[in-house]
């Protein structure tokens, strides 16, 4: 959950600031966020330009399909090339997101057994301040003053936040064995969207 706020210039340059919360976040609950990027941001188009542009689009794939390859256009591949000629406007961004994890030290172990393996894994809280380089695009769809959008990002952890335990033990003829790993986990991929309203 965020929000956030962007200013543009006429070259579709801008910065974004805000505020996130996660509820839950790798396994460990209530993690508040500070997200501040730069960004470029392509043109808006109009809604009947919109329309023009995933019509068009299907045209053209449709074409392709059949005077290249030979094949008829499904139904799949013809609603597909529609939505993504509606989107219009794309942006990427870059920046940086200190933030704060609330939550406890630790998750739940969890326990189990395979072939002779015993196993327990767990996520745990090194630091509580965390500051994150992330960067990622986002592709919007406009009608009036609504913006329907999706953001894909990857985020890479700076600082030595979370921390994935796991410890095997198994059983060889010359007695009991363990394998014993406590690795960060540096890199997160995540996807937002939502429906906004400008003014």
């Amino acid at each position: 959950m965020s929000l956030t706020y962007g200013k543009y210039n006429d070259k579709g340059f801008g910065f974004h600031g805000g505020v996130q919360w996660m509820f839950e976040n790798m396994d460990i609950n209530d993690y508040l966020g500070l997200p501040l990027s730069v960004s470029w941001s392509s043109g808006r188009r109009t809604f009947k330009q919109t329309l023009e542009d995933g019509l068009e689009n299907t045209l053209r794939n449709a074409y392709h399909n059949k005077y290249y390859y030979n094949q008829n256009p499904t139904v799949d591949n013809v609603v597909g090339s529609f939505f993504t000629g509606l989107f219009n406007r794309i942006e990427f961004f870059a920046g940086l997101t200190p933030g704060y994890i609330f939550g406890p030290n630790d998750d739940s172990p969890r326990h189990g057994t395979y072939g002779g393996v015993k196993g327990e894994s767990y996520m745990y809280i090194k630091n509580r301040f965390s500051l994150t380089a992330d960067a990622g695009f986002g592709l919007s769809f406009n009608i009036w003053r609504f913006k329907l959008s999706v953001l894909p990002s990857v985020h890479y952890f700076i600082t030595d936040n979370y921390r994935e335990v796991n410890n095997k033990s198994y059983t060889t003829p010359t007695g009991t064995e363990s394998d014993f790993t406590d690795q960060a986990r540096s890199w997160q991929f995540s996807i937002q969207g939502g429906l906004s309203f400008s003014f």
